[in-house]
Parts: C-alpha cells; structure tokens; sequence
C-alpha cells in the first residue's frame, strides 16, 4: 500500500509540475488530495479486504442511526389550511417569469368614500387630519354641538318625567273603590241612580286619563329616541377603515351637501389589468396571480382574481380584470402602477396546497 501511494505521488508531483507549467495549479492539487481518500474509500486498495476500522465504525453508526430514524414517528407541527395555501401561492408567484406573459396593471384602493352631511351645520370639531389612518366607527367631524346636547337633555327630561302617571293611578284606584261601593250602596237603594252613575263615569274618565298619561310618555321616550339619532347625526363616524385622503373644509364654515372628508379604504387594494381579446376564456374568477409593485419595490405578492369583464371593448380589443390584493399591515399603498403575472396552477397542485395539516 505505501509503495502505491509512494508511486501515485509521484505521478501526481509530475502531473502537477506540467499543469503549473499550463498554469492549472489549482487543478493539479485538487486531484493531490482528492486521490488518498479514492483509494481509503474502496476496501481493494485499504490495508484489509473489509476495510479501516474507523470507517467501518461510522458506517455501522450510520447504519443504525437511520434505521431508528426509519421506524421513528416525527410529529409535524400543525399550521393552519390558509398559512399552507399562501405559501403555496408565494411558491408559484416566484416561478421564472419568462415562463408567463407579464401584463402592465394598476393598484387603486378598494373604495374612495365622500363624507358629507345629511343635515345643515356648523362645522365645531374635526378630529382627524390628511393622512391619518381611521377604523370603521371613529369619530372625525362633529356639528352645533352645543345645539345638539341641548337638545339631547330636553328630551331625556321628558322621558324621564313619571310624577303625571302615578298620580293617575291613584286617581284611578280612588275611583275604583268609589264605584265599588256606589254599586253596592244603590243595590241596598241608599243611593241615587245618577249619583251611581255619576261615579262609575269618574271612574272611567280617570282610566282614560292614566292611559292618555302613558301614552305621552311613550312619544317622550320616542322623541328621546330621534333626538339620540340626531344627535348622531352630527356627529359623523368614519364608515370605512382606511386613510383620510383629503379634508376640503375647516372649523366654523357650515356644511349643507359639500364633501368634507375623501377617505380610502386600503385594505384590501384592488388591482385593475386591462388584457388583449387574445387572453378572454384563459383568465378565471378564483385564479391566482403575481402582482410586483413599483413600491416598495420588486416584492412579489399574491392576489386572487375577482372579477372578469364578459365584454370585450370592441374599440380597442381589451377586457378588463379586477383583482382583490390583501393588505393587512398597510404596507403597499395605492395609486401606483404594477406588473402582474397570471399563475395556472394544475389541478394536482390546487389539491397539494389545500391539504390539511397533519396533527401532531
């Protein structure tokens, strides 16, 4: 065995001298060192037929290691269907794009609201700015506050006001008693027909008069009511959560139908993508695409197919696309052109991405 190797570094010293000569000497050691463990690796050039015994060692350690491993069970974590699916859709957005056709698309926000007033006022309070993020239900403009309040206590006086009915309800308890025993006198003959009469009448006016009291409490409450609404009225709430795009009027000026907040809604974003008559029938509702924004850069996101125009503009032979582009942190603004990229996933692969986890 020595004198084989004494003989191959020969050989290789030889080797390597022409090859520094041709100006390979990295080539010429790499084959140096590469050649003793050649021959270790193979038990008809070691010291034995079966081999060093260091290697047999490891080879007999990897052996057994795999073996346990094959008959062990490794739980899996369990991750959620949508978390598997969006990788799988990330996974087919970064596919090579040479392999699709890439269409120029537009990402606007999902709606722009106007924020008027349905009542005429005096602008008292705005609570947000140009710019600022607001949640559904906040509070961003409020109108005669002081007008309103007042308003407001008036009626809840009103409907809190119960002294009318029960001092009916003694009335008309007084006056049950009364007939009770206007009754009972006249059947003895101890009283008059028209005193008896006249007192079951009072009887029943007092009734009325209890009810006619409840019933004006119930329109208190209800006027309690509208007042609430107006009150709220003028005091208007964001109906969408997104971003004050624009605030047109200031503290003090009277609103009557003018705009006064333009808010859009961000989250999600839709993608706009105007297509060649050559692609209708091969874009489908649900489809999954690659949409690359100019901001933040050449990030690859994933949207889903929304909606597919069933008419083609004759003029210019193009239909339309809409795409629904999630956007939970708010990260990708609108109003700025993209690429996107169609994806036609197989039916196997829609299959693979919507299995469900395996428990652990």
């Amino acid at each position: 065995m020595v004198a084989v190797r004494t003989k191959f570094k020969h050989a290789s010293m030889t080797f390597g001298k022409f090859l520094r000569r041709r100006g390979f000497v990295l080539v010429g050691l790499a084959a140096f060192v590469a050649f003793p463990a050649f021959i270790d690796f193979y038990p008809s050039t070691s010291k034995t037929a079966e081999g060093s015994p260091a290697r047999v060692d490891r080879v007999e350690a990897l052996t057994t290691a795999i073996d346990e491993a094959s008959w062990r069970e490794i739980p899996q974590p369990s991750r959620p269907p949508a978390e598997i699916e969006w990788e799988f859709s990330r996974e087919l957005a970064a596919t090579d794009p040479e392999e699709s056709t890439e269409f120029d698309c537009m990402i606007e926000p999902w709606e722009e609201v106007s924020i008027r007033s349905t009542i005429v006022g005096r602008i008292d309070a705005i609570h947000v700015e140009r710019a600022d993020f607001v949640q559904k239900g906040d509070l961003i403009l409020e109108l005669d506050v002081e007008l309103a309040n007042a308003a407001l206590e008036v009626a809840a006086s009103r409907a809190g006001m119960t002294a009318s009915i029960h001092s009916l309800e003694a009335r008309r308890s007084l006056g049950v008693k009364r007939g009770d025993r206007a009754v009972e006198l006249y059947s003895q003959n101890a009283l008059a027909l028209d005193a008896k009469d006249e007192i079951l009448t009072e009887k029943e006016i007092s009734e009325y008069d209890l009810q006619n009291a409840r019933d004006q409490h119930t329109l208190a409450v209800l006027e309690l009511a509208r007042e609430q609404a107006r009150f709220e009225q003028r005091r208007i709430r964001s109906p969408v959560t997104g971003i004050v795009a624009d605030r047109l009027m200031s503290v003090g000026e009277v609103v009557d139908e003018e705009i006064v907040f333009e808010i859009a809604q961000i989250d999600p974003l839709r993608v706009e993508v105007i297509l060649p008559a050559i692609e209708f029938g091969t874009i489908r509702r649900g489809m999954k695409a690659a949409v690359i924004p100019e901001i933040p850069g050449d990030e690859v996101l994933v949207a889903t197919i929304r909606l597919v125009d069933g008419i083609i503009d004759s003029a210019s032979g193009t239909f339309g696309v809409e795409l629904e582009l999630p956007n939970l942190s708010h990260a990708i603004p609108g109003g700025q052109r993209c690429r996107v990229r169609f994806m036609d996933a197989s039916p196997e692969d829609e299959e693979l991405a919507r299995v469900e986890p395996i428990e652990p």
